[in-house]
């Protein structure tokens, strides 16, 4: 996943920018991602999700995307041996809802 995330990091600069000449300035005209909508989530059985989430907040900052938060950080706990018990992880499932209503907020805002 890092491998994938770096190399659409460095396409999404690529694409859209360039130099002007070589000893010239760097002419910023934004990524392949700027402007859109993201939101980092995170899950795992025990731990890891918040160095993994911070890693997730920094790509898309970087990259020029309008990140979207809720009123915790968005992660979420696998159930017990890699069993997928989500049902019971209910502050995940609150956090997430909120998330989904902050990102279609902000979504609809941006269409005006």
């Amino acid at each position: 996943t890092k491998a994938l995330l770096d190399r659409a990091g460095f396409l999404g600069r690529w694409i859209s920018n360039d130099m002007k000449g070589k000893s010239e300035n760097y002419e910023w005209k934004g990524t392949a991602f700027s402007g859109k909508v993201a939101a980092p989530i995170t899950v795992a059985r025990r731990a890891g999700q918040n160095f993994t989430f911070a890693e997730l907040m920094l790509w898309m900052t970087v990259n020029d995307l309008i990140v979207i938060g809720s009123h915790y950080w968005n992660v979420g706990v696998a159930g017990k041996g890699g069993a997928v018990n989500a049902d019971e992880d209910l502050e995940a499932a609150s956090i997430l809802n909120h998330l989904a209503e902050n990102m279609a907020h902000v979504i609809k805002q941006l269409k005006k």
